[in-house]
C-alpha cells in the first residue's frame, strides 16, 4: 500500500490497537490510534484519515454514536469507515449500516481481508467510475462476510476486470 494512506483505529482494547499499528505499519500505512470514542473524535481534529476503523462495543460512546458523529461532520462525512467488531447481532449491524457504515469485519482480526478492504477504499483513482457504495440492507441482514463479498463483486463490476490486483 501507498504510504501516503492514513488510517484511524478506534478500539478500547490496546491489544487490538496495537495490532492494528503493526498490520498498518507494514503495509507502510501512516496509522493513529485511539482508546474510545471520545479519544476518536480528539484525534480527528488533528489528523483526517483516509479510512476509519472503529470497534462496536466500547465503554460508554459506542461506534454506532460514533459513526454517526462523524457521518453529521461536514468535514469528515465522506470518509470510508470500517466496523471491525466481536458483535453478531444482525440488528446492530442494520444499524451500523444505515448509520453510513462502508463494510463490517468479524474479530478476530483477519488482516489480509481489511488491508484488501483499506486498499480498495483508498485508491478510487484506479476505478474508472465513482467509487460505488453498498446500500444498506432494507429487509435482508447480511452476514459480514456476505456483506464483504457483495462490496468487493460492486468494485469488480465498477473496474470492468481491469486485473486490480487487490481484489483478486
Amino acid at each position: 500500500m501507498a504510504d501516503d494512506i492514513k488510517v484511524l483505529a478506534v478500539d478500547d482494547s490496546s491489544v487490538v490497537r496495537a495490532m492494528m499499528g503493526v498490520i498498518f505499519t507494514a503495509a507502510g500505512c501512516r496509522i493513529e490510534t485511539a482508546s474510545g470514542v471520545r479519544d476518536g473524535l480528539r484525534t480527528l481534529r488533528r489528523f483526517e484519515p483516509h479510512v476509519i476503523l472503529t470497534d462496536y462495543n466500547m465503554p460508554g460512546l459506542d461506534g454506532h454514536a460514533f459513526v454517526r458523529l462523524v457521518r453529521r461532520n461536514e468535514r469528515l462525512q465522506h470518509i470510508p469507515i470500517l466496523v471491525i467488531s466481536s458483535e453478531d447481532d444482525p440488528a446492530k449491524h442494520a444499524a451500523m449500516a444505515r448509520a453510513g457504515v462502508d463494510a463490517w469485519f468479524p474479530k478476530p482480526i483477519d488482516a489480509a481481508r481489511i488491508l484488501t478492504a483499506v486498499q480498495a477504499l483508498t485508491m478510487p483513482s484506479a476505478l474508472v467510475l465513482p467509487f460505488p457504495k453498498l446500500a444498506p440492507p432494507s429487509a435482508e441482514t447480511l452476514r459480514p462476510d456476505q456483506m464483504f463479498d457483495r462490496y468487493i463483486k460492486v468494485l469488480k463490476s465498477a473496474i470492468g476486470g481491469r486485473g486490480y490486483s487487490a481484489l483478486d
